[in-house]
């Protein structure tokens, strides 16, 4: 069973900003936030992945999003730090993807 994780609220309306597509693998990494994002659609695809909210190193005990998981984040304090914050890592012996897409 697929999940989606709102995260944040906001009553206004939102334009792409780009997407993105990062391997997790068995380091920590993290998105390339573009300038203007506050909000983020990140799906996640292939393998099971990690994640950590505070811009620690992600760590397997972090929070599990298995395949076809959405995290619907948003940054309501519109200073970018959530989104560049998030860090994925994979919890098993295959990579997993973060696909996000990016609006403003």
């Amino acid at each position: 069973m697929s999940l989606v994780y709102t995260i944040g609220k906001s009553n206004r309306s939102y334009e792409s900003a780009g997407d993105q597509t990062l391997t997790v693998s068995s380091s920590s990494v993290s998105l390339t936030v573009p300038d203007r994002a506050r909000h983020a659609f990140i799906l996640i695809q292939d393998a099971t992945v990690s994640v950590s909210f505070d811009g620690t190193a992600a760590t397997t005990s972090n929070l599990p999003l298995p395949v076809g998981d959405v995290l619907d984040f948003m940054d309501g304090r519109n200073n970018y730090d959530m989104l560049s914050n998030l860090r994925f890592i994979r919890t098993g012996s295959d990579d997993g993807k973060a696909y996000a897409v990016w609006f403003d």
